[in-house]
């Protein structure tokens, strides 16, 4: 039987970990056997897998290379350097530590998947920059990661008011100073849902928008919560504003997507690669967060609000084409040429 030690392990908590459960549970459906726990406090390997499904660097990393156990190396992107240059946002010692640690890593695997074409691109440019040959065809490719479209599906009913969200862990000033700029130039009446965590910031920025009542009586604020109470939360919604230009993957608009969530994306960053006719690519400038990117952001939610039925049955089927789990476990079990046991024997 084909087994696989997923590295780091699986969580509900954290983003990486959440990707790494939902593809354990997409491979053990292909009757791969899947392990997340590889090393005994003593340092003892306590059993040897057939491959290691890699995601990052994290730190059992150099350990697993030694063990000589194939392995596949998922990742994204550095911290931006251009973004920080453009924001103001301190680009540190150990964001240039964490880009040559991944350089190294890409180096080193035998197969590497980055997570959107735009990672893809960006490695590109950091090895050019870097003046080295790109990895050899035979040895990359793009896999978007997996949602589990079983879960993250659409609901009973429809929104019977307009309710315009945003979601994840909100760090940057923009996030939310562009989601209530938004809402104040929409003509119509609606509500705001804002689910997820809020760095002091945009803790901030909710305290002041709150001392507008008119704005006030719209919020509803719900803090982080487990990644599977979340599709009740983007079913309420008719609309998801994601207003981040610099992600090398967009979660939280693939999870909206697959709940028949219509979105509103910039026109840089990931989530363009596989939006479609499920959202709206709005005309923005990178890295430019003023009035006219408010104004583009708006345009997009002013036409799902017309078109809102259409936007919703497209959303879904997206999100089944492009990136269910289980399409995207078989496109692992392909570059990797791994046949799972079940088919072996038919």
């Amino acid at each position: 039987m084909t087994t696989f030690l997923m590295h780091p392990r699986a969580s509900c908590n954290w983003s990486t970990g959440i990707f790494i459960n939902t593809m354990k549970h997409a491979f053990q459906k292909r009757g791969i056997t899947c392990w997340d726990q590889f090393f005994h406090y003593t340092g003892i390997t306590l059993r040897r897998p057939d491959y290691v499904f890699l995601m990052g660097t994290p730190r059992q990393y150099h350990r697993v290379r030694q063990l000589g156990i194939p392995y596949i190396l998922t990742i994204g992107e550095p911290e931006d350097l251009r973004w920080c240059q453009k924001t103001g946002f301190p680009y540190t010692p150990e964001h240039r530590l964490q880009e040559m640690l991944m350089f190294q890593a890409i180096l080193d695997a035998p197969r590497v998947v980055f997570n959107s074409q735009r990672t893809l691109a960006t490695w590109q440019s950091i090895f050019q920059q870097r003046q080295y040959e790109f990895l050899p065809p035979e040895k990359y490719r793009s896999i978007l990661h997996g949602i589990d479209c079983s879960l993250f599906c659409p609901g009973q009913a429809e929104p019977t008011e307009f309710v315009l969200g945003c979601a994840g862990a909100m760090r940057f000033d923009f996030r939310l100073r562009t989601f209530f700029a938004v809402s104040r130039r929409l003509p119509f009446p609606h509500r705001l849902l804002i689910v997820g965590s809020l760095d002091e910031i945009n803790r901030q920025t909710l305290a002041e928008a709150r001392k507008d009542s008119e704005l006030n009586a719209r919020i509803t604020y719900i803090p982080w919560v487990k990644y599977y109470h979340l599709p009740l939360y983007y079913r309420q919604m008719s609309c998801l504003l994601h207003p981040v230009d610099f992600e090398s993957c967009g979660i939280v608009v693939q999870e909206a997507l697959s709940c028949g969530t219509p979105v509103v994306v910039p026109a840089y960053g990931a989530c363009r690669e596989y939006v479609g006719n499920g959202g709206y690519v709005a005309a923005t400038r990178e890295f430019e967060y003023g009035s006219e990117f408010c104004e583009a952001m708006t345009a997009g939610v002013m036409d799902i609000y017309k078109h809102r039925e259409e936007y919703g049955r497209q959303a879904r089927v997206q999100a089944l084409k492009f990136f269910s789990s289980s399409m995207i476990a078989e496109q692992y079990l392909d570059f990797m040429k791994i046949v799972p046991d079940s088919e072996k024997m038919q």
